[in-house]
C-alpha cells in the first residue's frame, strides 16, 4: 500500500491558484522523502510511478515543491 502525506496547500478544489504555486503537505515521517506527481488527468496521476516522466516531478526531502509554468484555466491534480 502507498502511504500519502496529507495535503495542506493548495487545498482540493482550490480556484484561482497562481501559475507557480508552492505545493505543501504534512510529511508522513521526519525522515521520509516524498515523490511528487502532477498532471491534468486525475487517472494518469493516480496511476503514475517514478518512470512517468511527464507526471513524476521527483522526490522531495522538504514538505513542499514549487510548481512552475501552469496553464491558466486548467485543472491540475497532484499527490
Amino acid at each position: 500500500s502507498i502511504l500519502r502525506a496529507e495535503v495542506i496547500s493548495p487545498v482540493n478544489g482550490a480556484n484561482e491558484v497562481s501559475q507557480a504555486p508552492r505545493l505543501m503537505w504534512i510529511p508522513i515521517s521526519s525522515s521520509a522523502g516524498h515523490d511528487v506527481y502532477v498532471g491534468t488527468d486525475a487517472e494518469a496521476v493516480e496511476a503514475a510511478d517514478t518512470s512517468t516522466a511527464d507526471i513524476y516531478k521527483g522526490q522531495q526531502v522538504d514538505a513542499s515543491y514549487l510548481l512552475e509554468g501552469l496553464d491558466l484555466n486548467t485543472t491540475y491534480y497532484w499527490w
